[in-house]
């Protein structure tokens, strides 16, 4: 039986054409009215519920308002933010912060730490906030497993002549992609793809390149995408910086069955303890990691046992049952 006693706002508006804003509202709305709101045309969202006060909002992301267009992270940038959840506050019930980051990508080095306590105070302006690592948790901070994606293909090799492995997402320097490139066996190849919205930083990346590291820097269809993760003998995630928490990179692979190779963070190191080397292979460096890459078996399907411990930790079920925990669903 469906409840939907709740009224949840989720930022930002645009749900459908974020992968995982989609898949987390849809566990949301599986016991609550969920609705996209902007935050720029909030007023117009309050004047249409006839100014009652609803109940719920999720704010994902906030924290890269902390920062300006070259890294910095300002006073002005931090009062701004700080004066927008204050107002927030009169008009929901529940402001729930999902904290993705440590601090938002892109922090200049010298503001780091600054942004990082900037990111923890608007944090403790929210009523509470939700993680998707267990080993962030903390008091008000509660965990909620990244759901998975759906899978619109079956793990097929492309018609590809050799192996290869691949690095997903969005090609920007924070990601390490260069030292990759640079520690990256010979013998393999590799494949980035994603989107780069910086030219220069992309033309810089393929003169370093040798013959056997390919790029696909453009928007890949969803479909292709997955088709071009799952045929590959792994996913590479070379980055584990001070800001990040969790990967989605790390949750599309598992999600079309394909093994991780990556650096250690928090997270990953737990998942590997708990999914086994065979499906999350961690390494404390980019060379360890290419070492790792260089002696890896050939990629075989997950078994049985390996599905079943992945849905039992991050399926929808499991998200479901944490959101119903921390009280942002009804059951």
């Amino acid at each position: 039986m469906r409840h939907s006693s709740l009224d949840i706002a989720y930022t930002p508006a645009d749900i459908k054409s974020i992968t995982y804003c989609s898949r987390f509202t849809e566990n949301l709305a599986a016991a609550a009215t969920v609705q996209g709101v902007s935050l720029r045309n909030f007023p117009s969202v309050l004047k249409q519920r006839a100014f009652r006060r609803l109940d719920i909002i999720l704010l994902n992301w906030i924290e890269n308002g902390l920062i300006d267009r070259w890294g910095r992270a300002t006073i002005r940038q931090f009062v701004r933010l700080a004066l927008k959840i204050i107002l927030l506050r009169l008009c929901f019930r529940k402001l729930i912060f999902v904290r993705h980051n440590h601090f938002p990508h892109g922090t200049r080095e010298r503001d780091q730490r600054k942004a990082k306590w900037m990111t923890d105070c608007i944090e403790n302006l929210c009523h509470g906030a939700i993680v998707h690592s267990p080993t962030e948790v903390r008091r008000h901070r509660h965990y909620v497993p990244h759901p998975l994606y759906k899978v619109a293909v079956n793990k097929v090799p492309l018609p590809e002549k050799d192996p290869y492995f691949i690095a997903f997402g969005r090609i920007v320097p924070y990601k390490r992609l260069k030292e990759l490139i640079a520690s990256f066996p010979t013998d393999k190849r590799l494949l980035i793809a994603g989107v780069c919205d910086d030219p220069n930083y992309l033309a810089e990346l393929q003169a370093f390149a040798g013959a056997h590291v390919h790029f696909r820097p453009d928007y890949i269809p969803e479909d292709e995408a997955q088709a071009l993760v799952a045929g590959s003998q792994g996913l590479i995630i070379s980055h584990a910086d001070r800001d990040m928490i969790v990967s989605a990179s790390f949750f599309y692979a598992l999600s079309v069955g394909t093994r991780v190779i990556c650096l250690g963070s928090p997270f990953l190191c737990w998942a590997e303890k708990m999914l086994g080397s065979e499906v999350v292979r961690t390494s404390p460096d980019v060379d360890a990691l290419c070492r790792a890459v260089a002696a890896a078996p050939v990629s075989l399907p997950f078994d049985i046992a390996a599905k079943e411990k992945i849905e039992k930790l991050f399926g929808d079920a499991a998200v479901r049952t944490a959101l119903a925990e921390c009280g942002l669903i009804a059951t």
